[in-house]
């Protein structure tokens, strides 16, 4: 009889300390929008020294779990600035990502349709730098 209560009391205060864990967690949920009111999709919402993260679907909606002893969110995109938000602010159901478009570096474009060999497509490599973007192109006369 003394085993049985041994027991139940194990798992009674096992019972108890996983409410309280459970309780220690909350989850933040929002959405990110960029200048225009647009969704982004596709940004990384981490929790700023964990590896606790998500990115945001289609709509620009994301939902994440983070610990009790978590100070802040960290939001990212490519050509938008990263943005901290202090959990305790309350401040991040709405996010608005502005343009950085300083941060945006280097931008891949890969072409499946090419008029080059199968052999040779390895090395069919081209680069284009800012003089070429920035050309001045004629005017139509007419």
């Amino acid at each position: 009889m003394k085993k049985l209560f041994t027991n139940v009391g194990i798992v009674v205060i096992l019972l108890i300390l996983g409410q309280s864990f459970a309780f220690s967690q909350q989850t933040i949920s929002g959405v990110i929008v960029d200048d225009k009111n647009i969704p982004v999709i596709g940004a990384a919402i981490y929790v700023k020294g964990t590896t606790i993260g998500t990115v945001t679907d289609i709509d620009g909606k994301y939902s994440v779990t983070v610990p009790a002893d978590a100070t802040a969110l960290e939001i990212s995109y490519l050509g938008f600035s990263t943005q901290t938000l202090m959990i305790a602010d309350n401040t991040y159901s709405n996010i608005t990502l502005s343009e950085d478009l300083n941060k945006l570096d280097e931008v891949v474009i890969t072409g499946l349709a090419s008029s080059v060999k199968r052999s040779n497509l390895a090395n069919a490599v081209a680069s284009i730098g800012a003089r070429e973007l920035t050309g001045v192109t004629s005017q139509p006369t007419m």
